[in-house]
């Protein structure tokens, strides 16, 4: 399918809006026709002004699949640099969202090696979507760009060398020396990128069977990156020490960042101090500190995002309380709570469900008291939101014999609470091998049961537990096969819900579910992308061959596009924290920046929950459930960006969660800190202007009290 675009400027200056919005509306539209739309894409990407040429290419690049990805790598053949660049951010899309097929794949990558010694590309973009698409092929020209005199490509090419970690791609001493190396850049952006690729970086296995151990080079620049002038490298510095196992050899430093001035970084070194690769002593040391971090802020004394790391440190000291240090710590936090804030009651009861779990001593407070303490604890707290600590608490052995912890499960699961029901299922597997013939019968049928209720966090923790139980080898068979028909039955209907229905087909293959391979064959062929992906992996768990992916043009969301195209719009969020304002881009994701206009609009997220927040990256809400499963009723397609469009996700950024490409629909993050993995992943629709101390205070709990738009 050739394609002869005229030039359109890696980086073209927005074009007035009476210009561009009808073309930009009809890209938006065959963008969202997927595969059938691919025609009208490469016909916009020949004519038009560079901002319509650049979006259909970006186009191209979002729908993916085998017809756009030659399209775009015939553009990268044209001797035109700003059609190469904007046609290789294409394909770093595409292989981000899974849309270049395994047999385009080796191609794909020797085409962007070959586009990056062109002359007059934007290098940085190429070396970007290398890191996206690129294979051992792109080890020599990464390793090249580390050391590039332009500090953007650089950055690029540590970050591309970072994501290589995060798709499984070891990195070898030539990668990791000439990351050491640029860790010492002058450049900020530079020695973040090298540092976050190190941090990620997974060895090369040894090749006599030995275990590995931590690369003494990687540690020591590791460990020099927690000094650094810029918080966010340090935070990174100190995240890596902890996934590379140089926690034991850096924990003097580590302990140090305890102190430091930025919160991000205090969490990260509480995380390595405390986390699987940590120390006892470091866990000691962070018990000191959560004590006097929990002082602080109940003097107030001390900033919001304090609590972060005081609340991070809980959870991860939680299976550690037999040590005097840390059991004493957990029962100075878990006096009952004097005052109503949220952040009290966290720590309150977090500090409770680690004392209720077994432990060969004691303590200063038995595990039964704490475990009864947990039905009460919080003022601040929701009913369910005790519920589920005390489900997770029973999944990790607390509230006495199997029978009795099952017991208080089955109670949770007639809530008419649905987070609570969601709860008591994620337990359940945890309790069942113990218990009698009759008791592990009402477990399977309460499981079963779940499998059909309205709301789709039961669904969707319902098949978690179908799975786990029928996988368990230590659980009879004789109580399997209902279990099994049911999850089977209720994967074979109509599900509207993509995430659901990936869910329930993740647990036939996971069970190994032979009858339940009609329901995968027939999902395979849906025309949401995650839901195909979902039932060809489904096939081949089962010992399937998967039906060749089929062209669809699946429905549009009901939305309107044209509303928001050409007009720049301020969303203001006020929460129990504060007020946040954001600045949409109706350019980059016309589809979601409507759907939230009119969600807005139609009031949608007044009193909705915070309902997940992840310290040093993310605030996530939007989800009317308030479990991380609820949506709008419909999905939005995809329109995931590079650099050649907005900056990635860093600090303040604001993305939409989703399950898979092509399942986004209401609910939406704000960054804390920079996160290279999702760039290109995760649809970007704005930046905050106004707030981001609000979004680093707030915590599980808070709520959106109203929502506005302003054009």
């Amino acid at each position: 399918m050739a394609m002869a675009m005229a030039a359109c400027g890696a980086k073209p200056a927005r074009v007035a809006a009476p210009t561009v919005a009808p073309e930009r509306l009809a890209i938006a539209l065959a963008e969202a026709d997927r595969d059938a739309g691919v025609e009208r894409l490469v016909g916009f990407a020949t004519r038009g002004d560079a901002l319509t040429r650049k979006a259909a290419v970006r186009g191209l690049g979002r729908v993916g699949g085998h017809a756009a990805t030659a399209a775009l790598r015939q553009a990268l053949a044209t001797d035109d640099p700003a059609i190469i660049t904007a046609a290789a951010a294409a394909l770093g899309l595409a292989a981000a969202t899974d849309g270049v097929i395994a047999d385009d794949q080796p191609g794909v990558a020797e085409d962007l090696v070959a586009a990056l010694g062109k002359r007059g590309v934007d290098r940085a973009v190429i070396v970007e979507a290398l890191g996206r698409a690129g294979d051992d092929r792109a080890r020599g020209a990464l390793i090249e760009a580390v050391g590039d005199r332009d500090p953007q490509v650089a950055a690029a090419a540590g970050v591309a060398l970072g994501r290589f970690g995060r798709r499984g791609m070891a990195l070898g001493g030539p990668e990791r020396a000439a990351l050491i190396a640029a860790t010492s850049h002058v450049d900020p952006a530079v020695r973040y990128g090298a540092t976050y690729a190190l941090a990620r970086a997974i060895a090369v296995p040894p090749t006599d069977g030995a275990t590995s151990v931590p690369d003494r080079g990687t540690i020591s620049a590791l460990r020099a990156r927690l000094a650094d002038t810029d918080a966010e490298v340090r935070a990174i510095a100190a995240a890596g020490l902890g996934r590379q196992d140089g926690v034991a050899a850096t924990a003097d430093a580590l302990i140090d960042r305890l102190g430091d001035g930025d919160w991000r970084v205090r969490v990260e070194a509480v995380r390595a101090l405390a986390g699987d690769h940590g120390t006892d002593g470091g866990r000691d040391a962070i018990a000191v500190h959560a004590v006097r971090t929990w002082t602080a802020l109940r003097a107030h004394k001390a900033p919001p995002p304090g609590a972060h790391e005081l609340l991070e440190a809980l959870r991860l000291l939680a299976g550690h309380a037999e040590r005097p240090a840390v059991g004493e710590a957990l029962a100075a936090i878990a006096a009952p709570s004097t005052g109503a804030d949220l952040a009290g009651s966290w720590a309150e009861c977090l500090a409770l469900d680690a004392l209720a779990r077994p432990r060969p001593e004691p303590g200063p407070m038995a595990p039964v008291a704490a475990f009864d303490r947990l039905a009460t604890c919080g003022p601040a707290l929701l009913p369910w939101q005790r519920q589920a600590l005390i489900a997770g608490a029973i999944a990790e052995g607390a509230g006495g014999e199997p029978v009795a912890r099952y017991a208080r499960l089955a109670t949770m699961l007639v809530e008419t609470d649905p987070r609570a029901v969601a709860a008591a299922l994620g337990a359940i597997p945890h309790v069942v091998a113990p218990l009698d013939a009759d008791a592990r019968a009402a477990a399977t049928v309460a499981i079963a049961q779940r499998l059909a209720h309205p709301e789709a966090s039961v669904v969707e923790s319902a098949a978690e537990a179908a799975a786990a139980v029928l996988a368990d080898a230590a659980i009879p068979a004789d109580a399997k096969p209902a279990l099994g028909a049911a999850l089977v039955a209720r994967a074979a209907t109509t599900e509207p819900n993509p995430e659901v229905k990936g869910e329930l087909l993740g647990a036939i293959a996971t069970a190994k579910l032979a009858d339940g391979l009609p329901a995968c064959t027939t999902a395979a062929s849906d025309a949401n992308p995650a839901v195909g992906a979902a039932g060809r992996a489904c096939i081949t768990a089962l010992g399937g061959t998967p039906p060749a992916i089929e062209a669809h043009a699946p429905p549009h969301p009901p939305v309107d596009p044209a509303t928001v195209v050409g007009h720049a719009f301020r969303w203001t969020v006020e929460t129990t924290r504060g007020r946040i304002v954001i600045a949409l881009d109706s350019e980059v994701a016309p589809w979601h920046v409507a759907a939230l206009v009119a969600l807005t609009r139609a009031q949608f997220y007044d009193g909705l929950l915070w309902h997940r927040v992840v310290p040093d990256f993310v605030a996530q809400g939007g989800d009317p459930t308030g479990t991380g499963a609820g949506g709008p009723g419909y999905t939005l397609p995809a329109e995931v960006g590079s650099r050649l469009d907005l900056p990635g996700y860093v600090t303040g950024a604001v993305g939409i969660a989703d399950a898979g490409k092509d399942t986004g629909g209401s609910q939406w993050f704000v960054m804390h800190g920079p996160a290279p993995h999702l760039d290109g992943r995760y649809t970007q629709v704005g930046t905050v202007v106004e707030g981001q101390d609000v979004i680093d205070a707030l915590q599980v709990g808070d709520t959106i009290t109203r929502a506005t738009i302003s054009e």
